[in-house]
């Protein structure tokens, strides 16, 4: 299962990198939403995405936190996504 999501997201990627994005999106492939918060520039902000969601052009490069602290620092052009509760950046 987790590779066809992991090859889903692959496709994303190509598809985003066709159209030179440089901003970070974040697609989330749980069945629950989550509380990020979004830490860039030393300015956080807190971001709701729901169950099977997306953010798009979320940042420039910026760390990302779960509610229950779990981070990752996301590049510009990275794609975070939320699996099984976890985080994932596919660069």
């Amino acid at each position: 299962m987790h590779k066809f999501i992991i090859a889903g997201i692959a496709v994303t990627t190509c598809l985003f990198s066709v159209q030179d994005v440089q901003a970070t999106d974040i697609l989330s492939q749980d069945s629950e939403a989550h509380v990020l918060i979004i830490t860039e520039d030393e300015m956080e902000r807190i971001v709701d995405i729901e169950a099977m969601g997306e953010i798009r052009d979320v940042c420039n490069g910026c760390t990302i936190t779960l509610e229950d602290g779990q981070s990752i620092t996301a590049k510009a052009n990275d794609i975070v996504a939320i699996i099984d509760g976890k985080l994932i950046a596919d660069e």
